[in-house]
């Protein structure tokens, strides 16, 4: 069997045994690791005092030696008050921290900080600036798809204001404007083409994708992730039905998770993705776990052609390639 299918399978049986396991202390733990803490998980399914009291007593000195995981919650600690006095500065202190070394959970919770304004001055552009690194860099799933709407919900305020929305550090920054700017590209004129009905679901459009002649689900429509994205029980589902063969599978690729380590996911080139009445051919995904959300990514949208969000309407605008 192919290495990405064994994977893909494994990946499916291992949700439900993973409930049942229990994790231990690593002899040595990166930086960037999950430290695990019963204490800390009781701490935070109970609020327990007693609990979050040792949960804080374990985190302060490995977040002092400077793990990631362990600054990061020991900055939600501070922002909730959980077995300690609130501190919404101490709470931004350690997150920025945690954010230093590339925790996108950090990320997140300043995008937060900044939004609401605790513990800083309540400033939407370093917000949005913090909730699209953490779109950019969360894997697929619950916590990704929470940062984009964080994100783009902090984007309608910035635009309803008239104020410059920042991307993420991966896209090319805007060309500074000089004494004389040149003039504006003319963009095609979207008219004429195909309306396909989004629906907004908390904030983000959502829309009808038919997968390899088989299936049709509703996508997210996320112009800020790298690729499609698809949960392995959708994969599990195409390969049943004999739609993906191993030849479909790609190299895997590296995503971060919300605790600042690496995962990687494994991939695969979905054959046909039909959009309203456009098909497009061979476009890249990754595969998630089964509580991963589905995305659609650049992957697809370069292969679209020219295409636009009508918000007012609410639809997806496709010029005819």
């Amino acid at each position: 069997m192919h290495k990405s299918l064994m994977y893909v399978v494994a990946l499916a049986l291992s949700v439900a045994v993973a409930a049942c396991a229990t994790q231990s202390h690593p002899t040595e733990v990166p930086r960037t690791a999950v430290l695990p803490a019963n204490a800390l998980h009781r701490c935070k399914a109970t609020h327990d005092r007693q609990d979050c009291l040792t949960a804080f007593r374990e985190l302060l000195p490995l977040a002092q030696q400077g793990y990631a995981s362990a600054q990061n919650n020991l900055g939600l600690m501070y922002a909730e008050g959980r077995g300690i006095a609130k501190d919404d500065t101490e709470a931004v202190r350690w997150y920025r921290q945690a954010a230093a070394q590339g925790n996108a959970y950090a990320y997140a919770n300043l995008g937060q900080m900044y939004e609401q304004g605790r513990g800083v001055p309540r400033d939407l552009v370093e917000a949005q600036r913090w909730y699209a690194k953490a779109a950019e860099l969360l894997p697929p799933g619950s916590e990704g798809v929470a940062a984009i709407v964080a994100r783009n919900r902090v984007e309608r305020q910035l635009t309803a204001n008239q104020v410059p929305v920042s991307q993420p550090a991966a896209v090319t920054p805007p060309t500074p404007i000089s004494a004389s700017p040149p003039a504006p590209v003319p963009r095609p004129a979207l008219s004429n083409g195909a309306a396909i009905p989004l629906v907004n679901v908390g904030g983000v459009y959502e829309l009808p994708v038919e997968i390899n002649g088989r299936l049709t689900l509703n996508f997210v429509f996320d112009s800020g992730a790298a690729e499609m994205n698809i949960p392995v029980d959708v994969v599990s589902t195409l390969i049943r039905t004999g739609t993906i063969t191993n030849t479909d599978f790609l190299p895997e690729k590296t995503y971060i998770l919300a605790d600042g380590s690496q995962q990687s996911s494994p991939r695969f080139v979905i054959r046909s993705v039909k959009i309203g009445h456009q098909s497009i051919p061979n476009v890249s995904a990754s595969i998630g776990n089964i509580n991963s959300g589905l995305l659609i990514g650049q992957s697809l949208l370069e292969k679209l052609g020219t295409w636009g969000v009508d918000t007012q309407r609410q639809v997806l605008i496709v010029l005819p390639r």
